[in-house]
């Protein structure tokens, strides 16, 4: 009798769970030292858009990693399809997103 996982013990699991728990990690950073980090932008206002940002960007990661859990735990035979879709199209266009929305704040627009 196993008292353990074994599917979950794989190569490619332990993988995907690793880079969810360091997406966590970045995402509970950011949201921890949102607060002290000193003022980014020329003005105020830009300085709380890009925390913004931030807050924003920690909440997707944290969203990847509740989404990769989940895929685990109850859509087990899709988790490659899920984990291809999560990796090759949602992050790089919250990455995208992010980059430009940054990029307006810092000129201005």
């Amino acid at each position: 009798m196993e008292y353990y996982d074994t599917e979950l013990l794989g190569k490619k699991n332990r993988r995907a769970f690793k880079s969810a728990a360091y997406a966590f990690g970045i995402a509970v950073g950011f949201l921890i030292l949102s607060p002290i980090l000193p003022d980014m932008g020329s003005s105020e206002a830009q300085s709380k858009a890009l925390l913004g940002e931030f807050r924003t960007l920690a909440l997707w990661m944290i969203g990847y990693a509740v989404a990769t859990g989940v895929a685990f735990i109850f859509f087990r035979k899709d988790v490659y399809k899920i984990l291809t879709i999560l990796n090759w199209v949602v992050v790089p266009t919250i990455a995208i997103t992010a980059f430009m929305e940054i990029s307006d704040i810092l000129k201005g627009q």
